[in-house]
């Protein structure tokens, strides 16, 4: 505390004492040294630096008065608490320092936290060793009471993880020479790349070669070890048949060549081939030899060319060819004149496109809205899917049409699915919790029904369902899209009248729903109300559902057809019904 008395001197004690106590005691102490030596002569009291006389009292050397002189400043101001004051010389009028009550003595109040001198010495013998940063790993755990266990390291007081400290997921990482091992990707096609666990979408999908996209994230699966074969669908496929297109009385495949064949009937051109003649084995369709993508309809079919057009034939009584006539093609015609076409479908009566811009542009039979432009009016050329901006494919059943966005969601319009009210402007798909059907990679549409595969592999299924087409494991359709149980994952998969197929990651193929004439290809037996697996039938590249029968396609080139075959529409030569696949000639 402040005493009001500049002349009372300290009791001297070491012990317990601040800087500021100790630096007084030294004074005193320097000054009694100084006074004994006044006393013997070895010092000359009344001298002074510059050879002057001046009379001075002993007593001004108390380390309370400040003896009238300006640099004689009391040492007691330099108390923690009065820096500042210290830097004040005083009134050269009364000789005393600003502060009018110095301390006589140490500051008892708070402890002293006067820094060393500038020389860097520590004149008051106060440790001033800087400490550690304790927010650097620690690995020796003297930070941590009892130490940290093995690979984890000690971090603001507690022991972490060295994976976890570097934030990293997966391989091996060190901190401060302290090795870890952070462990293996357990999801689903993970690898671990720079620490950190993330999807490899060709090992997800089962890729052997092209590119895998997915929310705009692309990797390339590379090439085919085989120059001799071609990439379809990720697959590594030999010369031959790719795709197949199977309609209601005939049937039609795509080549890795490009060019397009048809078979079955053929009394409205459907096979292309420049008559009106019906074949039970394979013709070559007229003109085209750069083919990409095919799709059936009832009577008349569509190919998507390299170059980006649309070509189509067969019947062509409400405008579905899309040359702007009503006139049946026994060879194909360019349907519209866009050059920037995507994807192409064929409904009963209809057909749409999907340009690079996402636009959807349907024309042909409008009467239950399935043209989607907002009329039940036919048209002779592709009018607008109202409010369809994003689209990536498109798939057209008898009556209605769905779209796939560039969001995985999925819009349909046209006619009722089950028990659903029609619309003839697109409304999105729900699923079975009443919310958005998200995450679509691909789509399907029959007579009455649609499906589509979601990237997880699912199959989710809504419309009609009286024959076990949804493979909910019942005959009752869904309004919304329901969940197909299965225990394999699906990557590509094609809706009949009332019967729907799909190819699964591992090759294999897999039918449910009506099986009258044999269509679910597993020999015979009545309806599949969940999926069942063809008989014999592996290395699957593609299949088709037609009204009454399927086509598929195998990774050897190889194509094959069982089901109805009253028009000879499973291309083997013969009209006999099979309820297992038989090899197209």
């Amino acid at each position: 505390m402040h005493s009001n008395s500049s002349n009372l001197t300290p009791t001297p004690d070491v012990s317990g004492r601040s800087a500021s106590a100790r630096l007084i005691l030294l004074v005193l102490f320097t000054g009694t040294l100084l006074l004994s030596a006044c006393a013997s002569g070895e010092i000359d009291p009344n001298a002074t630096t510059d050879g002057t006389i001046e009379d001075r009292d002993a007593s001004d050397l108390d380390a309370g008065n400040n003896g009238g002189s300006d640099t004689g400043k009391d040492v007691g101001d330099l108390d923690a608490n009065t820096v500042e004051d210290a830097q004040d010389t005083g009134s050269p009028d009364d000789g005393v320092s600003a502060d009018t009550t110095p301390d006589a003595g140490p500051d008892t109040t708070s402890p002293d936290t006067t820094s060393p001198d500038a020389t860097g010495e520590d004149t008051t013998g106060q440790d001033t060793t800087t400490e550690p940063d304790t927010q650097q790993p620690d690995t020796t755990g003297e930070e941590c009471p009892g130490g940290c266990g093995l690979e984890m390291v000690c971090v603001a007081g507690e022991c972490v993880s060295i994976c976890d400290a570097n934030a990293v997921e997966c391989g091996a990482t060190s901190m401060n020479g302290v090795n870890a091992q952070c462990g293996v990707c357990t999801g689903a096609g993970e690898v671990c790349d720079a620490g950190q666990c993330v999807v490899n979408l060709c090992e997800e999908k089962s890729a052997e070669c092209g590119s895998v996209t997915w929310n705009g994230v692309t990797d390339d699966c590379g090439l085919c070890p085989s120059t001799s074969d071609t990439c379809v669908q990720n697959r590594c496929a030999n010369s031959g048949y790719h795709q197949a297109a199977a309609a209601a009385f005939h049937n039609c495949a795509l080549l890795s060549s490009g060019r397009v064949e048809c078979w079955g009937v053929g009394t409205t051109g459907e096979l292309g081939n420049g008559t009106n003649s019906t074949s039970r084995t394979p013709v070559q369709v007229s003109m085209l030899s750069s083919a990409t993508h095919i799709d059936a309809g009832a009577h008349h079919t569509c190919a998507l060319q390299q170059d980006g057009r649309a070509w189509c034939w067969g019947y062509n009584t409400v405008g579905q060819l899309g040359d702007r006539t009503y006139t049946s093609r026994n060879m194909p015609v360019q349907a519209t004149a866009y050059t920037d076409i995507i994807d192409i479908a064929a409904g009963r009566s209809h057909s749409c496109l999907v340009r690079s811009n996402g636009q959807v542009g349907c024309w042909g039979l409008g009467a239950q809205g399935q043209l989607g432009n907002g009329s039940t009016a036919n048209s002779r050329q592709p009018v607008g899917a109202t409010g369809i901006i994003t689209a990536e494919q498109v798939v057209a059943g008898d009556y209605f049409t769905c779209a796939r966005l560039a969001n995985h969601t999925v819009s349909c319009w046209g006619a009722p699915l089950g028990n659903t009210v029609g619309s003839s402007t697109p409304q999105t798909v729900r699923n079975g919790e009443r919310s958005t059907l998200i995450d679509v990679i691909d789509l399907a549409a029959g007579k009455e029904h649609a499906c589509a595969i979601l990237n997880s592999g699912q199959i989710w299924c809504w419309g009609r369902g009286n024959s076990g087409q949804l493979g909910h494991g019942g005959p009752d359709g869904s309004t919304i899209a329901k969940r197909v149980p299965a225990i394999w994952k699906a990557r590509q998969i094609a809706a009949g009248d009332a019967h729907t197929c799909a190819v699964s990651t591992d090759d294999d193929l897999y039918c449910w729903g009506n099986n009258g004439r044999g269509q679910l290809g597993n020999g015979g037996g009545g309806n599949q109300l969940s999926p069942r697996k063809v008989t014999g039938f592996s290395n699957a590249l593609h299949v088709s559902a037609g009204s009454e029968h399927t086509c598929a396609t195998k990774l050897d080139g190889s194509l094959w057809c069982w089901g109805n075959n009253d028009d000879g529409q499973l291309g083997d030569g013969y009209t006999t019904q099979r309820n297992m696949p038989v090899e197209v000639q």
